[in-house]
């Protein structure tokens, strides 16, 4: 059964999430046990509901101790399967789309990516920051780590970027390796392969309008990756481009993750250090 959105022990709790008050948290979960697995929202057939799990990742994200948050509902009953960021596969929707954060001159590559509610699931950030004459030069460092987090601040893995051999790993927490993305010479192919290197897929696409067609092994189409309008003054003044991921089949992992890593690669690859 649904609990209105209105309900004052619900209202408080989705603003102790956002506000990332622990411990008004930590009463109203002890005081109303319900709440850690009640769905906010309607019962209608149409209708839209979601757990406390769910307002962790709530736009724009970031929220204040969102790590611990999930450990309090979790440790007060909530489902941690059902977090629309979780660890087993934060990128298990049909569309999504990702994006940077507008800074003209940022000290280090950061990425966000939402589903097609704009619900944050994730941040791709570059672990180490590049001093300003670094940025201003476009000197690329030959290896480049992204953290990869879930909105509620869970690891998900690491992408590792090596420009001298065209190569990005995506590797686990644990540093266990997950596949590969490989660049084509003419940035217009990027083959992605397994954990043992074996090919699952395949991204082919116009360069300059930057529309891909990924494709399994077998040369059907299952995703799409397109950039999208960033907004007039990020496409004025920044290099920063936004991408559109649409999948059109049933994908397996790891072709489903790489899909999604695969326009962070393509921007790295273009526009150097931001």
């Amino acid at each position: 059964m649904a609990t209105s959105t209105e309900d004052s022990v619900a209202v408080a709790g989705v603003t102790a999430i956002h506000t990332g008050d622990l411990a008004a948290l930590r009463r109203l979960l002890a005081g109303n046990p319900w709440l850690a697995t009640a769905r906010l929202g309607d019962d209608g057939p149409e209708a839209m509901s979601r757990t406390l799990l769910d307002v962790v990742t709530d736009w724009p994200g970031h929220f204040p101790n969102g790590a611990a948050t999930v450990a309090a509902l979790a440790g007060a009953g909530a489902d941690e399967c059902c977090i629309l960021s979780g660890v087993e596969d934060p990128f298990d929707f049909q569309a999504l789309r990702i994006q940077q954060p507008g800074k003209l001159l940022p000290d280090r590559a950061n990425y966000e990516i939402f589903n097609a509610d704009r619900q944050l699931l994730a941040t791709v950030t570059e672990t180490e920051g590049h001093t300003r004459l670094t940025l201003l030069s476009k000197s690329v460092p030959d290896t480049r780590a992204l953290a990869v987090t879930t909105a509620a601040g869970l690891p998900v893995g690491f992408l590792i970027k090596q420009s001298s051999e065209w190569i990005t790993e995506f590797r686990d927490p644990g540093g266990e390796m997950i596949g590969r993305i490989r660049t084509g010479a003419t940035r217009r192919t990027y083959t992605l392969r397994g954990d043992q290197d074996q090919a699952v897929g395949k991204a082919t696409g116009d360069l300059a309008l930057k529309h891909f067609t990924v494709t399994g092994t077998g040369g059907a189409e299952f995703a799409r990756v397109r950039k999208t309008w960033a907004g007039l003054t990020k496409e004025m003044l920044t290099p920063s481009d936004h991408y559109a991921v649409e999948f059109t089949g049933p994908v397996p992992q790891p072709a489903r993750t790489l899909t999604v890593m695969m326009p962070i690669v393509l921007d790295l690859t273009l526009y150097g250090p931001v």
